[in-house]
């Protein structure tokens, strides 16, 4: 329902958090989520994420209506957690 909304409204969807235990299919749904959009994913892992800059990098290259995928965020350490929120609100004010 949320995808039909958004593409009648010509807009991208709004953040969602999809959680649950390993092998559930969250990484499936979102390559389905992305593939129904008509939009492209850009897929990272919580565990790359050493620094704020790995995360400024991927923000920044992100194109209006692209789905950003962060697999494993539960690994991160508490203050990427906290950068990737800031980095994520301040991508909202953007828009």
């Amino acid at each position: 329902m949320g995808v039909t909304a958004a593409k009648h409204r010509g807009e991208p969807l709004d953040h969602i958090l999809i959680s649950g235990p390993l092998g559930l299919g969250k990484t499936t749904l979102t390559h389905i989520l992305t593939k129904a959009m008509g939009a492209n994913l850009r897929a990272i892992s919580g565990l790359t994420m050493e620094k704020p800059a790995d995360f400024a990098g991927v923000l920044t290259n992100l194109e209006e209506g692209d789905v950003l995928f962060i697999d494993e965020t539960n690994y991160p350490p508490c203050r990427k957690r906290k950068f990737l929120s800031i980095a994520s609100r301040s991508m909202i004010k953007r828009s």
